[in-house]
This record gives structure tokens, sequence and C-alpha cells, in this order.
């Protein structure tokens, strides 16, 4: 089973000090391949071309803590969801005038283009400045 996956996305999937690929995601799609009795081929990218990667026949499955959506949900099919996470604003430390996401309007904020964190970003009047994923929005603080 070829599962696309970002490996940029500590705790979900990311690269230990040896180099390996690890992480909550990573043990999920090992698990679902050991109950499917395949091996696992995991292909790293970015974002925002994984779900892309599934219309291109590139994954058999993208497994990278992917929020669920209508848009998403009329196209392709999902798992039960195994996690709860929810969006939180980080800013660097001397900025004290961005503390909800409604204090974002005419900010930028950085994120990749396609996530549904850049889309909340975007409803609050932020502009976006697209990235890789979370490490180099992160760095561009």
């Amino acid at each position: 089973i070829k599962v696309g996956t970002e490996g940029t996305y500590a705790p979900f999937t990311y690269h230990d000090p040896s180099g390996a690929l690890v992480g909550f995601d990573v043990e999920i799609a090992k698990a679902i391949a050991d109950k499917l009795g395949v091996k696992v081929q995991f292909l790293e990218g970015k974002w925002d071309g994984l779900i892309a990667g599934l219309d291109a026949n590139r994954y058999d499955a993208v497994i990278n803590e992917v929020g669920i959506t209508d848009a998403r949900k009329a196209k392709y099919d999902f798992s039960d969801p195994y996690i709860a996470s929810k969006a939180v604003l980080i800013v660097r430390g001397d900025n004290a005038d961005i503390k909800t996401f409604a204090d974002l309007k005419g900010k930028k904020s950085a994120q990749s283009l396609t996530s549904n964190f850049g889309k909340l970003a975007e409803k609050n009047g932020a502009e976006l400045v697209g990235t890789d994923g979370f490490d180099q929005s992160i760095q561009l603080l």
C-alpha cells in the first residue's frame, strides 16, 4: 500500500535523529498494512500535493492528520476519526497585537495554501503566505 505523508509534521509524521520516518500516523499506517497483510511504502510530499496525489494515483491513501471536510467527504472515503485537533494561534513572543483569530484581519499568516488552517486564517481576513508545511510556517515567525 502506497501512503502519502509529509514527514515533517511531528508528532504525526517526522524523522527521528537516525532519519527514520516515525510518528503516530506512521504507526497507524503500519498497523493497517499489517492487518491487510501487505507492505507499506511511504511516499513523502508537501501537504498541498498530498490530496491531489490520490487523484493522480500516486498514493492509495494519505495518512497525515487529514481534516475531514464536507468537500473532501464528497470525493474521498475516510476512516473514523482517531484524533481531535483544534487550531491555535502561534505568534512571536513580542507580538501583543494578535490574541484571537479575528485579530488576523489585515495581517499575514503563514500556512499551507490548501490546509483547513489556511482557510481559517483567510476567513478571518488574513493574507495567506503559502508554506511547505508547519516547520516552515514556524520558521517564518
